[in-house]
């Protein structure tokens, strides 16, 4: 009894590991499997919820772990003890939330598949797809610790992301790890055959399309400005200006870029109305015959935008981040929370509210179409695909990150960035406050990177693609055709059963 719940506690623990030590990440394809096993085996109703909130809720408190890592919040002027309540309501509420969905997930998958066919694998990796789509919804909505992001490293296995998106490669691990628990119950060679056979085709085409090339539209250098400020240096409205001065002082450094980027909010005020900032930019554009990318904010109609700004010869260009951070930019339901949790709203550290875009805003420079996004857009894939099926030939994301200081949170929003560019065939340029800030070719390579907390600028050579892939040209399309699947089969078998 004790002994496959203790089994169950180390494959949540293992299958979380990977966000947490990334080279580990062949143990995600095989730890599932000892939880699926005892969900495949369980008849009883108690047994069957115990199992799966223990695992659900284990596996996302390892996933969100790097939350430990915000204490203390004194950049948001917050005491140590408010500080605390923060981090363990981010920490553990979010892990509760999307452990108890899955939990759910697994509960509702059990009692419509009890028999254990060759199909309850793909049953289950389908319903774990569909819960990992579900908790992107919404003001909720935090795509952050999907299982395919285990493999992120793993080149070869990713390349699928490009045929179905992400959804597709959770499934597959899933579908790996339920036929591996199948085979654990039946002994069946055929189960083991299966899995290692979808284990490899994936892979093999993973590795044929690392093989070949994109036709290439053009070529530019970009740089990318790293100046490493903290967050309570760059909103403290005393060394606002000097944010600024770093930045320029740090890209006047940079030798022969065609677009240079500033990170998220690198000027954390008003830029384009700003007549001196301007008039030092488009001076500073003019000498060098360079674009830039600069994070600032827009007031436009009485709403302010987190917004990423290209900035050129001809007129500005912005881009208004579409998923805003709750509790960071925003608060949801505030007068619910200012009475029952007064101190979550001293996180926002902004005076108001920011309001969210609702267009990818592609920018038109000679060089070609660039896509933009900022910060939590990129871990939505669906905002980087309506960029790239908009025609942007080369993807840019600006992002702050100096809140996870050096944790494995940054590792884990880098990885992100890799999936973006698998997904759609686009070189992405990541430029992060202070790390990690990279370069990703169109099949998921990290060209060159920064280390965290390190004042640099990286130039690298990127590409433009025109072509778009299956998954840019369909979406998420592997979801809705999933869970028709699913409800086909539960019907038909449904009609099986003979009435009495």
């Amino acid at each position: 009894m004790k002994n496959k719940y203790l089994q169950t506690l180390l494959s949540a623990i293992l299958t979380a590991l990977p966000f947490t030590l990334p080279s580990l990440a062949p143990v995600s394809l095989i730890a599932p499997s000892i939880f699926f096993y005892h969900l495949f085996k369980a008849d009883d109703k108690r047994d069957i919820r115990r199992l799966s909130f223990l695992w659900s809720l284990v596996y996302y408190l390892g996933v969100h772990y790097y939350f430990v890592a915000l204490y203390p919040l004194d950049f948001a002027g917050l005491s140590r003890l408010a500080s605390l309540g923060v981090v363990l309501i981010g920490w553990i509420g979010i892990s509760l939330l999307q452990g108890s969905e899955l939990a759910i997930t697994f509960i509702v998958f059990k009692r419509l598949f009890s028999k254990n066919t060759l199909f309850t694998p793909f049953a289950l990796a389908i319903c774990f797809s569909l819960c990992e789509w579900i908790q992107t919804l919404g003001w909720l909505g935090f795509p952050w610790g999907q299982l395919a992001l285990t493999q992120h490293a793993f080149l070869p296995f990713i390349q699928s992301l490009s045929l179905f998106g992400p959804y597709f490669l959770t499934f597959l691990i899933a579908v790996i790890n339920g036929l591996f628990a199948l085979f654990y119950l039946n002994k069946s060679k055929k189960t083991l055959v299966i899995a290692l056979a979808i284990f490899v085709v994936n892979t093999g085409f993973g590795a044929i399309r690392l093989l070949t090339a994109s036709d290439i539209s053009s070529e530019l250098d970009v740089a990318l400005v790293q100046p490493s400020l903290m967050s309570g240096d760059k909103w403290d409205s005393s060394k606002g200006q000097n944010a600024f001065e770093v930045h320029m002082r740090m890209s006047g450094e940079v030798k022969d870029a065609d677009l240079i980027l500033w990170s998220e909010t690198a000027v954390p005020s008003e830029l384009l109305d700003n007549s001196y900032r301007m008039e030092k930019i488009n001076s500073f554009i003019e000498e060098n015959e360079c674009d830039l990318i600069v994070g600032a904010f827009d007031t436009r109609g009485g709403k302010t935008y987190n917004t990423a700004i290209f900035l050129s010869s001809d007129k500005p260009q912005c881009y208004y981040k579409q998923r805003l951070v709750p509790f960071g930019e925003y608060v949801p339901m505030r007068s619910f929370i200012e009475v029952v949790l007064p101190f979550m709203t001293d996180i926002n550290m902004l005076s108001s509210d920011l309001t969210a875009g609702d267009e990818s805003s592609v920018f038109e420079a000679p060089y070609g179409k660039i896509g933009a996004l900022v910060c939590f857009d990129s871990i939505f894939s669906s905002l980087a695909r309506k960029s790239s099926c908009d025609g942007a030939e080369l993807l840019t994301i600006i992002t702050n990150d100096s809140w996870y200081k050096t944790s494995t949170a940054l590792t884990h929003h880098n990885a992100q960035a890799v999936f973006r560019a698998v997904e759609n065939n686009r070189w992405v340029v990541r430029c992060a406050n202070s790390g990690i800030s990279s370069v990703i070719d169109a099949r998921g390579r990290v060209v060159i990177s920064t280390e965290p907390l390190e004042e640099t600028t990286l130039t690298e050579t990127v590409c433009l693609i025109g072509e778009k892939t299956l998954y840019t040209l369909t979406g998420n399309i592997f979801t809705p055709i999933s869970f028709l699947v699913l409800v086909g089969y539960f019907i038909i078998q449904k009609k099986k059963i003979p009435v009495r």
